[in-house]
């Protein structure tokens, strides 16, 4: 994608010429850029980002490319989350949803240590369960009472 093709675009649908700035805007929103990052790339104010992509021209355009190229399979990488993130930072109304974001940022980027958890296993055959009294298997369940959602990576053994 690049600026001749945009401008081309524009023409090939009989629209007014986008000048410098919005066929880079375009250029980066349909490379996935969220809109303020693409407005910055594209050296326009943050405050004018919205006003500059409902124009007519700018609008149809941008339609008509992404119609073009719906098809074409999106690739998701670390650099478009991480920008999808600080977005999502950007527009948080609350702390929590801001800490919420950081800490999807830090553990996406891994910068904290994996948290370790250490699982006992009993092995019990059927007889030996059913041997037990109530309390004991309240006991037992209370001891598993654990997270039911984990992060971690998993390794399957086959004894």
């Amino acid at each position: 994608m690049n600026d001749a093709l945009v401008q081309h675009t524009a023409g090939i649908l009989g629209l007014s010429r986008l000048d410098h700035q919005e066929a880079r805007l375009v250029e980066e929103i349909l490379r996935g850029v969220p809109l303020i990052p693409a407005a910055k790339a594209a050296g326009i104010k943050r405050s004018e980002a919205h006003e500059v992509v409902a124009r007519p021209h700018v609008a149809q355009t941008l339609a008509y490319l992404r119609d073009q190229y719906a098809q074409e399979q999106v690739v998701v990488n670390r650099d478009m989350l991480n920008m999808m993130l600080l977005e999502a930072h950007g527009k948080a109304a609350t702390a929590t949803e801001e800490i919420m974001a950081i800490r999807e940022l830090g553990k996406m980027n891994g910068c904290y240590e994996p948290e370790k958890r250490e699982v006992v296993r009993r092995d019990m055959s059927y007889e030996q369960v059913r041997q037990l009294d109530t309390e004991e298997l309240i006991r037992l369940a209370e001891e598993d009472d654990l997270d039911p959602a984990i992060d971690g990576e998993w390794e399957e053994v086959n004894d």
